[in-house]
């Protein structure tokens, strides 16, 4: 499982983070909701060390990650256990973050060949295997620059597989695409249910994250507010600025 235990991240003198818990168990599914501007998308980058972080500790499966503590103060961990770490952990954004000058396939394969130490023809035999997986097996020879928005969003997603996670983090995945796009990246969300990865998702479509999650967690002011199954957490809310919230984005 994923244990986060007060978190506390600022930006100069402003605060993000004010103290998150969040707990993710093997195998489940956590939405993160809230307004703008929350939190959700710095807890995200802080779970996988793209922001380091002013307090709290991060586990996966009980061992402490990112920093060490050595005579007294804290440190960040080695970048060699660092990299070991992160390859644990697959992350979608909200933009693709393709290399345009790279085929699909090569987007896909190039983190497990220099990453894990598979051989070309390893790397690209799963990445083949991924992109089929993601609904592109016609266009694994195509540039970024020849895809649609969620056809890039989905090589994305092979990308963030092929490093085989533990845990999938996905931030407003959809929010660049247009309307017509968005169905095909949720599709292929959906088609991960299955494999029982954990996966953090950040969204603002409340209808998706009904659907896929075990549980959802509202963020408000840099904290856990509420925490709960899809149906309590947005049927019968108990904080009021999660009310106010829902009722804003109904």
């Amino acid at each position: 499982m994923i244990e986060v235990r007060g978190l506390r991240k600022s930006f100069g003198d402003v605060p993000v983070l004010r103290g998150i818990d969040l707990v993710v168990g093997d195998g489940e599914v956590v939405s993160l909701i809230g307004r703008s501007g929350c939190g959700k998308t710095t807890l995200l980058r802080c779970i996988n060390f793209l922001e380091e972080y002013d307090a709290g500790e991060i586990r996966l499966d009980g061992r402490l990650l990112w920093y060490r503590d050595g005579k007294g103060a804290r440190r960040p961990a080695p970048e060699s256990e660092t990299r070991r770490m992160r390859q644990q952990m697959g992350v979608v954004f909200q933009q693709y973050n393709l290399f345009p000058h790279m085929t699909a396939l090569d987007n896909v394969a190039l983190g497990p060949r220099f990453s894990q130490g598979l051989s070309r023809a390893d790397a690209e035999g799963l990445g083949e295997r991924l992109l089929q997986r993601v609904g592109l097996a016609q266009k694994i020879h195509a540039y970024p620059g020849q895809l649609s928005g969620g056809q890039q969003q989905r090589v994305a997603i092979a990308r963030a597989l092929a490093m085989r996670p533990k845990v999938l983090l996905l931030d407003e995945i959809t929010s660049a695409l247009d309307p017509e796009l968005v169905g095909e990246v949720e599709d292929v969300i959906r088609s991960l249910l299955s494999e029982k990865i954990m996966m953090v998702v950040v969204t603002h479509a409340l209808g998706f994250a009904r659907e896929i999650s075990h549980r959802i967690a509202y963020v408000s002011d840099g904290r856990v507010a509420e925490v709960g199954r899809p149906g309590e957490i947005l049927d019968a809310p108990s904080d009021s600025t999660l009310k106010d919230f829902l009722r804003r984005m109904r």
